[in-house]
């Protein structure tokens, strides 16, 4: 057995680990899952840049400071 072939059975071996402890923790699957795409959904939009600074240019001009 390879190199790739021994990684991707490790791979798909947690893989299913994870699916069976999502089966039995779904509340804390569900936060982490939202904890994701926030982030995906974060860094789409570029909302937040650098930390705690919250670009202004998406806000309407009546919010701006």
């Amino acid at each position: 057995m390879d190199f790739t072939s021994s990684l991707i059975t490790l791979f798909e071996i947690a893989l299913a680990c994870f699916v069976v402890w999502g089966v039995f923790h779904e509340d804390r699957f569900i936060k982490f899952e939202d904890r994701i795409v926030a982030r995906f959904r974060r860094r789409k939009l570029k909302v937040i840049e650098g930390g705690s600074k919250v670009n202004k240019s998406y806000y309407p001009e009546k919010h701006r400071a």
